[in-house]
């Protein structure tokens, strides 16, 4: 007989145990939005499939594949996520040194006449 503690259900309520304990109550409430997301928009998604796109195909619709050009811009969009998600300092602090110079700059008193 298998491990309980292996079961699918049992490592889920150790996942929601651990982000509990790491983050009490901004895990717990990231958790609960996320499940209702979930939870609200599966039907809405299934509904709007059967609408309107009809009943599924039974047998494999052949698609076409992405050609090589497509698949380095592709590979250069999915690397850029995956970069930008991984070091996102990188970005937020270019972004932060030119808040910084335009905030100087606005609050910098006007030299010379106005032109009207």
């Amino acid at each position: 007989m298998s491990d309980p503690a292996s079961s699918p259900r049992e490592r889920l309520r150790q996942a929601v145990d651990r982000a509990a304990h790491l983050l009490p109550i901004q895990g717990t409430k990231a958790l609960s939005a996320s499940l209702s997301i979930t939870i609200r928009c599966t039907p809405s998604s299934i509904l709007f499939t059967r609408l309107f796109l009809g009943k599924r195909p039974t047998g494999f619709t052949v698609m076409a594949d992405a050609g090589p050009r497509e698949r380095w811009i592709l590979t250069a969009a999915v690397l850029f996520v995956v970069v930008s998600g991984l070091f996102p300092n990188a970005i937020v602090a270019r972004r932060t040194a030119a808040a910084h110079t335009d905030e100087q700059a606005l609050r910098a008193p006007l030299r010379g006449p106005v032109a009207r």
